[in-house]
């Protein structure tokens, strides 16, 4: 047992090792040097920017709170947040990639959240969701996961670059009050990582992303470990959708299946690509007997 233990253990301690690593290289550069740019390599004035999320600002939650139609919310809330995430990411990006940020915007995808090429008309559904329902009642996204932003994105999850948790929760977080209200849900999960994975990597993106939102508002205290992986599979990067969904299938289940009945769940990742993974998380969670399931990403694949 003692083996087999210490066979867990050094893989998470390797992690942590290298996460740590670069957390230092980071603050050695930062002291020295300007930062550069993550996409075209300029270099990046050095600017104190904390993110926007405090407890100070708590009692401005309550302006969209329940509003099933956020889009009609008054508040000034939601955009606050997405423009200090942004603003924010001036610590990684030079002021010329900063501006090539896509923040997704309407018409879209009343299922999947797509935007449409077409910038005329009103929301609508897609092809694709046409031909293939969704297990999710709808799906959202902040910002647009093209070259610039996925490179920034990789430098968060791959290059453990954590301190972008901050202006990305901002941005995430403002988009959920674009479009949902803290009484909207009763559970908001992250998409887990399998635990080999976890290890790997030292944390689980979609966790950080929302670890300062309670301070704006309790009710949106994540609940990890609720929703747990349980087969390890191979990276979807680079396969076609079927391939996808049938990469996924069967990988996740419920712990408390009680837990999530007749629930209004939000589930929370970092990138929705064909949308696979969220999908079968809702099958998983739809069986298990939620009410109903909607899906919140960070950037969204065109």
């Amino acid at each position: 047992m003692l083996e087999n233990s210490l066979k867990t253990e050094r893989p998470a301690r390797r992690s942590l090792w290298k996460i740590t690593g670069w957390r230092i290289l980071d603050a050695w550069r930062n002291a020295l040097l300007p930062n550069r740019c993550a996409v075209c390599g300029n270099w990046v004035p050095a600017i104190d920017t904390p993110h926007l999320i405090s407890g100070s600002i708590g009692s401005g939650a309550g302006d969209c709170a329940g509003n099933a139609a956020a889009n009609q919310c008054g508040s000034a809330l939601p955009a606050a947040l997405l423009a200090a995430g942004l603003s924010n990411l001036a610590t990684i990006l030079c002021d010329s990639c900063r501006q090539q940020v896509v923040t997704v915007q309407r018409p879209l995808c009343t299922v999947c959240g797509r935007m449409f090429e077409d910038r005329e008309g009103s929301d609508r559904r897609c092809g694709d969701c046409t031909r293939q329902p969704r297990y999710f009642a709808s799906a959202r996204s902040a910002v647009l996961y093209i070259s610039g932003f996925r490179k920034v994105v990789h430098q968060f999850k791959y290059r453990g670059k954590t301190r972008l948790a901050g202006p990305f929760g901002d941005i995430l977080l403002g988009t959920f009050l674009r479009f949902w209200g803290s009484d909207d849900m009763d559970l908001i999960l992250p998409v887990p990582l399998h635990p080999k994975r976890f290890r790997q990597r030292g944390f689980n993106q979609a966790c950080l992303l929302m670890a300062n939102w309670n301070r704006l508002d309790a009710r949106l205290a994540a609940t990890p470990r609720l929703l747990v992986r349980t087969r390890a599979t191979a990276p979807q990067t680079g396969l076609g959708k079927a391939e996808r969904r049938r990469n996924i299938r069967r990988a996740f289940d419920v712990k408390r299946p009680e837990s999530v009945r007749s629930r209004r769940i939000l589930l929370v990742d970092d990138v929705y690509t064909t949308g696979a993974t969220v999908n079968e998380c809702a099958r998983v969670l739809m069986h298990c007997g939620a009410r109903r399931v909607d899906v919140l990403t960070l950037a969204r694949a065109v």
